[in-house]
């Protein structure tokens, strides 16, 4: 490995004048240490400003985030008390028991709601689906087989089976 030295050529500098401003004398000594401790104190204003400005955003947004909350707030307190006192929805009634062996187009319906909640957000794996699936099959020919034989008043059929299928 070789080393190389550079040559460096020194050039001789130019006296400069160091010219002292005139400073204005302070009448007393607690100015002289007002402006001593002024000077080491003072900080250019862009580095100030470089310095506050991460906090001084933080804060911005954190007061519009507060402005709008109280916006969203204000508005929902209207429309609660637009709407007045609300009565809350009626529940459906539970199923007292399944029966082993649904024999009505209802008990279907029922077994097919309950099995549906059970299943409800949870994947299925091919059995599980095959199941469902042919669960789902008999219950739609129990009804349409169930609607088609009966020979009841047609007003209440269609009320009776329109209500089984909007449980479903």
């Amino acid at each position: 490995m070789t080393e190389r030295v550079h040559r460096v050529q020194r050039v001789q500098a130019t006296p400069r004048r160091i010219v002292a401003l005139p400073e204005q004398a302070p009448a007393d000594a607690l100015a002289l240490k007002q402006q001593a401790v002024q000077r080491f104190t003072a900080r250019p204003q862009t580095l100030q400003r470089q310095a506050v400005l991460p906090v001084l955003r933080a804060a911005a947004l954190d007061r519009q985030e507060q402005t709008r909350l109280r916006q969203q707030q204000t508005q929902v307190q209207r429309q609660i008390t637009a709407l007045g006192e609300v009565t809350p929805a009626p529940h459906l009634p539970e199923p007292s028991a399944v029966r082993a062996a649904p024999t009505t187009p209802g008990d279907r319906v029922t077994v097919m709601r309950l099995r549906a909640e059970e299943v409800a957000g949870r994947p299925l794996d091919a059995r599980s689906s095959s199941q469902f699936t042919a669960l789902q099959r008999q219950v739609a020919q129990t009804l349409a087989q169930g609607f088609r034989s009966d020979r009841g008043e047609p007003a209440a059929r269609y009320a009776a089976y329109g209500e089984h299928l909007t449980t479903l």
